[in-house]
């Protein structure tokens, strides 16, 4: 349960979201890839390595929100749970988004 909101967690999911050790992890990209790896990582200032790191991690990273997300929505009673907290339809900021 998340302590926070009172809101049923789906069982094992708190723990595949916590912090784990970094792990070095090696692939390999044709060469176009590569170039544009390259001129994105020019143009943020970045190492090459570096940049393919932070944007490998914030793809999976989306992967595991929208995962985790499914997995909250799909547990028995959240969605009425979370519709009578904060009502069941869109706010004005999700239009603008």
């Amino acid at each position: 349960m998340d302590l926070a909101s009172g809101i049923p967690l789906p069982s094992g999911a708190w723990h595949r979201y916590r912090g784990a050790m970094a792990r070095e992890i090696r692939i390999e990209i044709d060469d176009e890839q590569y170039a544009q790896l390259e001129r994105e990582a020019h143009e943020r200032h970045e190492d090459p390595t570096v940049y393919a790191g932070r944007v490998l991690a914030q793809e999976l990273n989306r992967a595991r929100f929208l995962e985790g997300s499914a997995l909250f929505l799909a547990t028995p009673g959240v969605r009425e749970e979370f519709a009578s907290r904060f009502g069941p339809q869109p706010g004005t900021a999700a239009s603008a988004a």
